[in-house]
């Protein structure tokens, strides 16, 4: 071949990179320790033990339900839906390391990109149809036609074509491509895909977007596409961030980069020719991407991810045409440039980095989640943090109740404690016996008790949803206030009582007289009371006066006690399990982080 035709000294350049490729893996083999099946291992023990410590089916599938109870359904359900997403992400990767093994003793490139950003038409361009009709001599006279085959299909249209002779990857106005296919080239093997955003076709085996992002990670250089017509949309930007995620290494390439000129030719034809976009222009462009990528992404490495302005209508002209110009102006050279460029000079370092970084990206996903994806730890742990906010909020609004339920039970029990009263003071009235302290104590004990139960019971009922009523504990009472009896007043009434009494004679004659019988007597003034015990009622009032501030003081107690109980043990089965969720949650994290690749 002669040095002076660029475009065929192109691709020997290329074809010296890829046969080199092809040499250096050979004999190379693609080894994977126990580290992933270990992730594994820990994913499917996770879900055995989350499954047998479901609670208890009375919190599960209620019609009526509080707040704790619906976002531990919630969290119930993403369980299970984390688990079946764990289950398919296994299984994809399972699918992947196979797909790396496979495809273990060739480059991988992958490309992909939305709908009609001319993925087909660059992969058929780099199969080499175009250059081995040439009228010139190049490396792709010298090889072998490559082989066209399909990785996996996924919709009934857009498979490999055969047209004069040889194979091509199917082009057309619409979204085509609906498989996951790839032909090889000495040391390439070139992977078309589906566009991303294309629309659901009747009979689609698979989601085209589901597709593409499930081989990414396994390619060993990706080749993302944008429409120059629109480069840059916000889903271009997180395939991005993507791509990044997945440790992927990537060239970004706007496509289409040409517009159609018109001109006069010598006979004052108006004459239209496909001529490449300007120099600003494509800068312009690719700044763009550069810039709106540093700005939605500042953590990303935008020079990493600058684009390339690519035509390959430009290509496939030049080469038919011989025009080095043209094919310079495509940027294909440039591509094909940057493909090995991406390599490195240690293909078989690439490729045996390709499992670990694989590796370390699933863990990662798991922990942390990808996107929008709700498949990680991280993500559960919050689902289940709202069903312990839940139960916070409950609580909270419990404690600001206190007082609330504490002045309703003061009022009831002092209310029922008077009625009491009237009641001990009418049978006593009626010849009752005395109230042992004692049994005023077991009967105000009692009253409380019942105030409690009601009460509490009813505001709780309130505040909570589906409530269940709960039994308190009985209220014993160890207070010093005295028995209940009659009370009784005495009445004291002086008077003053006049008697006689006899007196001894006194002078002669009284002696004398006396003497013959005669009786003297004198009377005596003498001051008495006379006193009379009277029923003025009973005590019942005075004691229960008396010892309302010691029942006061018990209520209180009893009140707080009551419902700082319930406040921690009401919804304590549902916490206990979303404590034992968490942990178990904490322990998976710590062991997969212990099993990725030390970086």
């Amino acid at each position: 071949m002669s040095d002076s035709n660029y475009i065929a000294k192109t691709t020997e350049d290329f074809f010296s990179k890829i046969d080199l490729i092809q040499k250096q893996l050979e004999s190379f083999s693609l080894t994977v320790d126990e580290k992933r099946n270990n992730v594994t291992e820990l994913l499917q023990q996770f879900k055995v033990d989350v499954t047998s410590d479901l609670p208890a089916s009375d919190m599960q599938c209620k019609k009526e339900t509080n707040g704790v109870d619906a976002a531990l359904q919630d969290a119930l359900l993403q369980i299970q839906d984390t688990l079946t997403q764990w289950d398919s992400a296994i299984k994809i990767k399972a699918k992947g390391m196979n797909f790396m093994s496979k495809h273990e003793k060739y480059l991988v490139v992958m490309v992909f990109g939305a709908v009609k950003s001319g993925k087909s038409s660059l992969g058929n361009l780099f199969a080499g149809n175009a250059f081995r009709k040439a009228d010139f001599d190049n490396a792709y006279k010298h090889h072998a036609t490559p082989v066209f085959e399909t990785e996996e299909k996924g919709r009934n249209s857009g498979a490999i074509e055969r047209h004069d002779g040889e194979d091509a990857f199917a082009v057309g106005y619409t979204d085509t491509t609906g498989d996951i296919q790839y032909f090889t080239l000495s040391g390439l093997r070139w992977i078309d895909s589906p566009g991303t955003g294309a629309l659901r076709k009747e009979g689609d085996e698979r989601i085209m977007e589901d597709m593409v992002k499930e081989y990414i990670p396994y390619a060993d250089i990706c080749i993302f596409l944008m429409n120059s017509s629109e480069p840059g949309l916000q889903s271009d930007m997180k395939y991005m961030q993507f791509l990044e995620k997945q440790r992927q290494s990537a060239i970004v390439v706007i496509t289409h980069s040409d517009v159609t000129d018109e001109d006069e030719d010598e006979d004052g034809n108006i004459i239209q020719q496909l001529v490449p976009k300007s120099p600003e222009r494509r800068k312009r462009q690719e700044d763009d991407i550069c810039q709106r990528l540093s700005q939605e992404y500042p953590n990303l490495s935008s020079e990493q991810y600058r684009a390339l302005s690519v035509s390959t209508l430009l290509a496939e002209q030049a080469i038919q045409e011989n025009d080095e110009e043209k094919f310079k102006s495509s940027n294909i050279d440039v591509l094909m440039q940057n493909i090995y460029k991406k390599v490195g000079n240690d293909i078989i370092q690439l490729k045996m980095e390709k499992p670990k970084n694989s590796l370390n990206t699933f863990v990662e996903e798991i922990i942390n989640g990808q996107g929008d994806d709700v498949v990680s730890i991280h993500a559960l742990s919050q689902e289940l943090n709202t069903v312990t906010e839940e139960i916070e909020n409950y609580q909270k609004r419990i404690d600001q109740s206190v007082n609330r339920i504490l002045h309703a039970i003061i009022s009831d029990v002092r209310y029922k404690v008077q009625h009491q009263s009237d009641e001990w003071s009418q049978q006593i009235n009626q010849g009752g016996t005395a109230i042992s302290q004692s049994e005023v104590l077991g009967q105000i004990s009692a009253l409380i008790w019942d105030s409690l139960d009601k009460n509490i019971n009813s505001y709780l009922g309130k505040i909570i949803k589906d409530y269940k009523k709960q039994q308190l504990s009985r209220v014993e009472m160890n207070l010093n206030i005295g028995s209940i009896q009659k009370k009784t007043t005495v009445i004291e009434t002086p008077y003053t009582e006049v008697y006689r009494v006899e007196r001894d004679p006194s002078g002669l004659i009284e002696h004398v007289r006396h003497f013959f019988g005669k009786t003297y007597w004198r009377y005596v003034t003498e001051q008495k009371v006379l006193t009379k015990q009277i029923d003025i009622g009973n005590n019942a009032m005075e004691v229960l006066e008396a010892a309302w501030p010691k029942i006061e003081k018990t209520l209180e107690k009893h009140v707080h006690k009551a419902l700082c109980q319930l406040r921690d043990t009401y919804f304590a089965p549902q916490q206990a399990y979303i404590d034992k969720i968490q942990q178990r949650l904490q322990l998976l994290e710590k062991n997969l982080l212990e099993l990725k690749y030390k970086e």
